[in-house]
Order: C-alpha cells, then sequence, then structure tokens
C-alpha cells in the first residue's frame, strides 16, 4: 500500500501510549478474568489498530500486512483472548479495503477510520455452509429484518457494528450488518468451549433485527483469501502467546538474578532454548506476512 519497508510502521512501539496500554493488558491477564474490559478496545480503536489497513488517504494509518500481523502479535503476547476477539474486525476490514470503490465501501471504510469495531458471525450450530444457513433476512414487513442464531460470535459483545450472513426472500446468500445495540439483537456469554473464555465468542440471537438495506452485500462481495486470512490470524495469535511466555521467563529470571545474584545455567539455558523458538515463528510469521502482502 505503500512504498516504505514492508512492516516498518511498528504500531505498538511507536504509537504514544501503547506500551503502556500493553503493559497495563498484560496485568490485567495475569487476573484471568472471564471477560475484558471494554476500554481495551476503545482504546486499541483509538490508537489506531482497527484502521491499520485502512489507507491513510481514507483515514487510516496505510499499513500493510507485516504492519498488522506485528500489531496483532504485540496485542496476542499481551493477552491471547483480547487479540482474538479483534479477529472478526480484521477480517471484515479486510474485506471492505479490498473492495470495489463504490457506495458500500466508502460507507465501512468510514466507520472503521472513526474508530468503529466490527463483530458478528457466520457459524451455526449444524455448520457455517451456505447449504445450511438457517438465519434469514425477510422483508416481508416492508423492512429488512434478521432472524435466527449464530453459533459462534467471536468479539461481538466488544464491537459497534455486526455482520451476519443469511439468506434473503429470494433464496441468495446475503451479508447483512446492524449496529450491537439494534433492537432484536441478543448477544449471549454462553461459551463453555475450550479456552477463548474472554473472546466473547458466545451465542448470537436474532429476533427481527431491522437492517437498513443500503447494510445488506452480496455474498460474493466477500474476500476471496479469507480462509488464509482466518488460519494467518490465528498464527499471529499464537506466535504472541510463544512472545508472552519468553517475557514472563526473561522476568522470571530477573527475579531469580537479583534474589540469588545469577541464574543458574540450566535455567539460562531453557530460556535460550525458549527465545530461539520465538524468534523462529517471529521469522516465520513475517515471510508469511511479506508474501500475503506481495500477493495481496
Amino acid at each position: 500500500m505503500t512504498s516504505r519497508p514492508f512492516g516498518s510502521l511498528d504500531w505498538a512501539r511507536r504509537t504514544p501510549g501503547i506500551p503502556a496500554l500493553l503493559d497495563e493488558i498484560r496485568q490485567a491477564s495475569i487476573a484471568d478474568a472471564p471477560e475484558l474490559p471494554q476500554s481495551f478496545f476503545t482504546r486499541l480503536a483509538a490508537a489506531g489498530f482497527g484502521r491499520i489497513r485502512v489507507p491513510v488517504a481514507e483515514g487510516g494509518l496505510g499499513g500493510d500486512v507485516l504492519d498488522l500481523l506485528d500489531a496483532l502479535l504485540a496485542i496476542a503476547a499481551a493477552d491471547s483472548n483480547l487479540a482474538q476477539a479483534w479477529r472478526t474486525h480484521v477480517l471484515a476490514t479486510e474485506r471492505h479495503v479490498k473492495s470495489p470503490a463504490g457506495p458500500l465501501r466508502d460507507r465501512w471504510i468510514s466507520r472503521v477510520a472513526a474508530g468503529s469495531i466490527i463483530g458478528g458471525g457466520w457459524t451455526e450450530a449444524d455448520g457455517s455452509g451456505p447449504s445450511v444457513f438457517t438465519t434469514r433476512l425477510s422483508t416481508e414487513t416492508g423492512v429488512p429484518r434478521l432472524t435466527g442464531r449464530k453459533f459462534y460470535s467471536t468479539g461481538s459483545r466488544y464491537a459497534d457494528w455486526l455482520e451476519y450472513s443469511a439468506v434473503d426472500d429470494a433464496g441468495d446468500l446475503v451479508i447483512a450488518a446492524l449496529p450491537v445495540d439494534a433492537e432484536g439483537v441478543t448477544l449471549l456469554d454462553d461459551w463453555t468451549g475450550f479456552g477463548q473464555r474472554a473472546t466473547a465468542s458466545g451465542t448470537t440471537v436474532l429476533d427481527g433485527a431491522p437492517v437498513d438495506p443500503d447494510d445488506v452485500a452480496p455474498w460474493q462481495t466477500q474476500h476471496l483469501g479469507t480462509p488464509g486470512w482466518q488460519q494467518m490470524i490465528l498464527l499471529a495469535v499464537l506466535v504472541g502467546i510463544g512472545e508472552g511466555a519468553r517475557a514472563a521467563a526473561s522476568d522470571l529470571i530477573d527475579q531469580i538474578d537479583r534474589a540469588h545474584g545469577g541464574s543458574p545455567i540450566l535455567v539460562l539455558e531453557g530460556y535460550g532454548r525458549i527465545s530461539a523458538l520465538v524468534a523462529s515463528a517471529r521469522a516465520s510469521l513475517g515471510e508469511i506476512g511479506r508474501l500475503s502482502e506481495i500477493a495481496h
């Protein structure tokens, strides 16, 4: 998106207030709360994380894929739940950034540039494929309304806008969006799966929720690279978890050094192994980001 070297935005280290915020998030993560403070999301959004991929001319930071992964990794190192909870926003934003010019793209880019966070969901209890979507967008009342249940709604309770897959009256697949506080939207805190307790990955119940016709898009507007991007985001979160473990090990060695005047050689060897593994993972992630940027 720019002529500068890949990954040179360095958002997590150069943005005023972000190093301190990430440290605050890290300390809160140690407490292992079941829900993340909304302020973490709003402060990250205010600092530009949610608009890293939006072009500068449109109110964003103009970052490349490597910039995004580096920022996501830094957040995951502080709290992997927080990084994972942004996944839907990252995927949706990429879809809108890469959409053809037009009113729909302008509408979404302006929202993201203003700091809005996007949540939502595709998956339903019996699968996420188009052939089994039961969520419906009906215009029987004259106003498009969403009715259905989404099983896996990562980040939605922290979001401002929600996007859902649905089937319209003509039997066509669509993507419908609405504000998080719209009438007929209920976000349940019922996630009981392994891990991700604080990612707001529970069920969404849509009971005739009204949708602005201008916020309905054809299914074909999906970003073609979404499956690969889903895995790339998860990889960034995993590498961030590794970085968090390395940082924790470093802190432990500092404590040992202060208490005993030095660390045993086996402790230092263990830390060296951890550091090497994390460095290798970071290098692999960086290469994936570089290649993705070139292909994009």
